[in-house]
């Protein structure tokens, strides 16, 4: 069955969708007739037409790695070729990964606008596409640091990416050049060593920055295109539910009242019409407060009665007092319940 644009719910072809009542048409009509929409490699050539900027970048990278071979001397050949090889393949993957998750990408950018604290920080798409190659250098900074101060990374290096004619050569050449006198010797020691370190590392260096930057542009730049599709989407088709307070509360309403087995009354809450009265069979829940939660989600309160309790006087009259307890009810972004809690309970004075 298809999939309802606005709440993720299902309803038939042709049908408003049964969870939240929204007509469809709109999002069956996009899906087919836009070119993006379409399988295979004519549906991701649309996609990023008229730039097709992941792909130039691609074939940049290529180009780059053909001609890095040449100056990442020091690691074997099968590595440099594996390097330019694997970068290119997941370039292509990086820019494919941004087309078929398009239609996350915008819920993810949309969902930022209702998120709180640090959610609403960090998990924006344009702040990623940003940091990206940002951190892609820095790790690449790290790892240099990590080779030249500790043993082990750099053993790691030299067993598996290395080559031995070159590890000779520096070694040779360090020795030649070592005119350490016995006076300076600790310090100068350390220099050499540390000189020697940076020659060993330099190729490695080089090679890991050109794999790590080349797929993480590809990849930043192929989420600025998807962010440029979902501002198409947004202005042809219906808003998410989290983004419609109103419907988010009515939806979320009637879903906790089947989890419960309870039906639910109209009120009038900020604005927003909710059940109040009372439905005969049933005991009747007045909804008391309302507020969105980190993700995006909702968090409502309702009141219900829960029974009475009989309370005697000092003049021996005897009193029912009613007694309420207090359910909390959250949502996820999309309406889905995912927690209906008994809180307390009241007497209501």
């Amino acid at each position: 069955m298809p999939e309802c644009i606005v709440c993720k719910g299902y309803h038939k072809a042709g049908e408003k969708c049964n969870r939240c009542g929204s007509d469809n048409t709109l999002w069956n009509d996009w899906r087919a007739t836009q070119d993006e929409e379409k399988e295979g490699i004519e549906g991701l050539l649309a996609f990023y037409k008229p730039t097709f900027l992941p792909f130039l970048l691609t074939g940049f990278a290529l180009a780059c790695g053909l001609i890095g071979i040449e100056f990442w001397e020091g690691i074997t050949l099968a590595v440099r070729l594996l390097a330019v090889v694997v970068t290119v393949c997941l370039c292509l993957v990086a820019a494919h990964a941004a087309y078929g998750a398009r239609h996350d990408i915008r819920e993810q950018e949309l969902l930022q606008r209702v998120k709180r604290g640090h959610r609403a920080l960090l998990g924006g798409i344009r702040l990623r596409a940003v940091v990206l190659p940002g951190l892609s250098l820095l790790l690449m900074v790290v790892v240099a640091y990590s080779m030249t101060t500790s043993s082990m990374p750099g053993k790691l290096a030299r067993w598996f990416f290395m080559d031995q004619a070159y590890l000779d050569q520096v070694e040779q050449e360090e020795t030649t050049n070592d005119t350490t006198t016995e006076e300076g010797q600790p310090d100068q020691d350390e220099m050499d060593d540390l000189r020697k370190k940076i020659r060993l590392v330099l190729p490695f260096m080089l090679m890991g920055s050109y794999v790590t930057f080349m797929i993480s542009i590809t990849y930043a730049t192929s989420l600025l295109s998807a962010l440029s599709y979902a501002q198409k989407m947004n202005d042809a088709l219906p808003q998410p539910i989290f983004l419609r307070e109103d419907l988010l509360v009515k939806v979320v309403q009637r879903e906790a009242g089947r989890a419960v087995h309870r039906a639910i009354t109209p009120r009038v809450i900020g604005g927003a019409k909710t059940p109040t009265g009372t439905t005969q069979g049933a005991r009747s829940w007045t909804w008391d407060e309302m507020e969105r939660t980190a993700d995006g989600g909702i968090r409502l309160k309702a009141i219900v009665r829960a029974g009475s309790k009989t309370e005697e006087s000092l003049t021996g009259e005897r009193t029912e007092r009613p007694i309420y307890a207090t359910y909390e009810v959250e949502a996820d972004p999309w309406s889905r319940i995912t927690k209906v809690g008994r809180m307390k309970e009241e007497e209501k004075k």
